[in-house]
């Protein structure tokens, strides 16, 4: 009797285990100066109306933001139903530095779905970004039900690996280049060498270059 109740207590638990609702954002790399698009999915097993949560990016990494002012993020459209006009995101930028987005329906209507990418975020690195393994947060996050049942189930970390995108090139009398500034305007024409350049990135052949 005691192993069968042990065993109904084991088995319980584990279905609560998997029964989590969940936020998540997978590992990702960056290049200093490059723009990524990274999702953040919900994986649930209860119907859940809004969601709740804020983000913090590491240092030299942040959201885009569009020529009107707003982030550059976006709902996934397959996680709505055809009829669902009333479902909406809002993001803001704290004083913090974190992001804090907020996306609901005013007439309680489930996110469709028991899985998959629910909001996109198009991000952008820093020129100076430093190479190195980073850690990204979302931390506060509210899940909830249409019948007002909230979960919270904690703080979730990411990995973000950085790369300087920095190249070694070599100048010559045999082999001139043009040199632009990261903005893409002329620097130097027909250049044999970095001499006398402003410490900073360049673009040379294509490719991000460092002078010291």
């Amino acid at each position: 009797m005691k192993k069968l109740l042990f065993f109904a207590v084991f088995l319980l638990s584990a279905m609560n285990m998997m029964a989590q609702d969940q936020l998540s954002i997978s590992d990702f790399g960056i290049e200093a100066g490059e723009k990524k698009a990274i999702n953040v999915e919900l994986t649930n097993s209860d119907e859940i109306c809004a969601v709740q949560f804020d983000l913090e990016l590491p240092t030299g990494i942040s959201i885009v933001v569009k020529s009107n002012g707003k982030l550059d993020v976006k709902v996934n459209k397959n996680r709505q139903e055809e009829e669902d006009d009333d479902h909406t995101l809002t993001s803001s930028k704290l004083e913090s530095g974190a992001y804090r987005f907020l996306y609901k329906s005013d007439t309680n209507m489930p996110i469709v779905g028991t899985s998959g990418t629910l909001i996109t975020i198009n991000l952008v690195a820093a020129s100076d970004l430093a190479a190195g393994s980073l850690t990204g947060t979302m931390k506060d996050i509210l899940l909830v039900e249409p019948n007002a049942t909230q979960h919270k189930p904690g703080n979730v970390t990411f990995s973000v690996t950085a790369t300087t995108g920095i190249n070694e090139i070599e100048l010559s009398n045999e082999n001139p280049a043009t040199i632009y500034d990261l903005k893409g305007n002329v620097v130097r024409k027909n250049a044999t060498s970095t001499n006398g350049l402003a410490a900073g990135v360049y673009i040379i052949n294509s490719k991000k270059v460092i002078v010291k």
